[in-house]
């Protein structure tokens, strides 16, 4: 059998984002399912983000996870956006 590989930009899955800019992985959850408009307990992402699928995997670009992190750089001591 033989195997396809896939060359893919730098990407983050959800926990993997989480970790890197330190905050839960429901946080996360919370900013992809309002990005997606989807039903449900949501919470707006500081910046715009763009998550994508990969097979049935959520992820988000380097781009969209340096600019989540900028943004924490500049938020107050109760972790909202100034």
């Amino acid at each position: 059998m033989s195997k396809i590989s896939l060359e893919v930009p730098d990407i983050y899955s959800l926990s993997d984002a989480a970790k890197e800019i330190g905050v839960h992985f429901t946080t996360i959850y919370r900013w992809v399912r309002w990005s997606l408009d989807l039903e449900g307990d949501r919470l707006k992402p500081p910046v715009d983000i763009r998550p994508f699928h990969i097979g049935d995997q959520l992820y988000l670009s380097v781009e969209d996870v340096k600019a989540l992190k900028a943004k924490g750089k500049n938020s107050n001591d109760n972790g909202k956006p100034e």
